[in-house]
């Protein structure tokens, strides 16, 4: 062969390897768009396979009802928020719940870090990201959550994949966040508000900047960022538009005035109890009904409060399935929801159950539930809560549920305007706290929303 086939041969050789090249890039950039599951990500269009890595995830209670997508650059900066929308922050957390239950599944040892740091990790308009000189012209990008409960990190983990690898500290608020080092989750500890930050061995930066590169501003702000809002906690969302909350109707699912209606709810309430058919049901006082079925009773006020206890040792009726002697926090929270979802959560309607704290104590833990609607929760009577457990060694020995149903009503109901509610708030005396939409129920046949400010939210120090 001469001297030019030769070369002919060669430089064919490196055309083939060159477009060889290029095809592997452009698979490797599909894969880990495919692996993170954000292919047109915040960019309005339906991808069949990423809406299926939520439904993943073991319960809906973990979903948050806030998010958060901030994507910086050296030429654009861009964020996009969602809350008080159900929908739309399902539907996008749907794309994102993969990358955070991977998160959780690989945390590095955490290190604690200042406000400053904690908001430079939520996406400063025109900031840095930590540890970055603004500037840089390095790509940034940042994913929050909020959970709107106190949520041991240990029992997300559970209901998002299976598995509570992570530790028991509450947090409500999640940052997870990527930058040219690679990927971080930051949280607030939800017990002296301390913020935290570990880094994960499972997640890249690539995802994350993936997640965020078509991302559209909405003008979703955070309280810390503007002036204007220095009357409110820093975490407090904003967006441009005004919230018109939704008008719910609400009921006692067991007030119906038909009989049979009722007695059918009261027949699968009893059977999502472990009550069979041949439970004892006679009257009590105050028009309650009393149900006894081998030595344990129930008692239904006619409000819809149900109420169990059983004298510890007694009864084995309502046992946390656990490997050890003694439950994980995961698995005695995975029972309480189990039993909530079958009960309360079957008859709430529009509303969701979502884990408003988990506490321990000395035999246990005590484990609450709350109804949310839209993203705001709701407070049921002077209590607060859905539904309520107290777990003492390997078993439920307590409970009370207070059934209410929810329906759109298709009406909305105005609110006042951010700034006005920061200055109401001032005037009362709560000027630092959060801002949040919230119902009442106090028995009415309707709830409306309005802003409140969390009591756990006032103790904390601004960002």
């Amino acid at each position: 062969m001469d001297k030019k086939k030769i070369t002919r041969w060669v430089e064919a050789l490196k055309s083939v390897l060159i477009v060889l090249l290029a095809v592997s890039a452009v698979y490797l950039a599909y894969r880990t768009l495919l692996m993170s599951g954000l292919e047109g990500f915040w960019s309005g269009r339906n991808q069949g396979a990423s809406a299926e890595v939520g439904d993943q995830a073991q319960s809906e209670t973990a979903w948050p009802v806030r998010i958060a997508v901030t994507g910086w650059t050296e030429n654009n900066t861009a964020r996009y928020g969602v809350q008080y929308d159900r929908e739309t922050c399902d539907e996008q957390f749907r794309q994102v719940a993969n990358l955070l239950r991977e998160a959780l599944g690989g945390l590095c040892e955490a290190r604690q870090v200042d406000s400053s740091e904690w908001e430079r990790a939520l996406g400063v308009s025109g900031g840095a990201y930590p540890g970055q000189e603004a500037g840089g012209g390095q790509p940034y990008a940042s994913l929050y959550f909020d959970l709107l409960g106190s949520v041991p990190l240990s029992v997300l983990s559970g209901w998002l994949s299976g598995e509570d690898s992570a530790p028991d500290i509450a947090v409500r608020r999640l940052i997870l966040a990527a930058d040219g080092e690679g990927a971080a989750l930051y949280y607030r500890n939800e017990a002296d508000g301390a913020c935290w930050a570990c880094r994960t061995e499972v997640v890249s930066a690539q995802q994350l900047y993936a997640a965020v590169q078509n991302v559209t501003d909405n003008g979703a702000i955070f309280a810390f960022e503007q002036e204007q809002y220095a009357g409110l906690a820093g975490d407090t969302m904003i967006l441009t538009s005004q919230p018109q909350p939704r008008i719910y109707s609400s009921a006692n699912p067991l007030g119906q005035t038909e009989e049979g209606g009722r007695n059918n709810l009261l027949r699968e309430l009893l059977t999502a109890l472990s009550f069979p058919d041949s439970s004892s049901i006679y009257p009590g006082t105050d028009r309650d009904q009393v149900i006894r079925s081998g030595g344990d009773t129930l008692r239904i006020s006619a409000g819809g409060v149900v109420s169990y206890k059983c004298t510890q040792g007694e009864s084995s009726r309502y046992q946390v399935a656990s490997e050890a002697a003694r439950p994980t926090l995961y698995e005695a929270a995975e029972a309480c929801r189990a039993l909530a979802d079958g009960t309360a959560g079957a008859m709430a309607g529009s509303a969701r159950l979502y884990l408003r704290r988990a506490v321990q104590t000395q035999t246990g833990w005590e484990i609450e539930f709350g109804y949310c609607l839209d993203g705001a929760a709701v407070q049921v009577g002077d209590e607060g809560y859905a539904a309520r457990f107290v777990v003492e060694g390997s078993e439920i020995t307590q409970f009370v549920l207070q059934l209410r149903t929810y329906a759109d009503t298709g009406e909305r109901s105005a609110v006042l305007p951010e700034e006005q509610a920061m200055a109401a708030m001032a005037a009362m005396g709560c000027e630092g706290g959060e801002l949040e939409l919230a119902y009442r129920d106090v028995g009415a046949e309707s709830v409306t929303a309005g802003w409140v400010t969390p009591p756990a939210a006032t103790a904390q120090s601004k960002n």
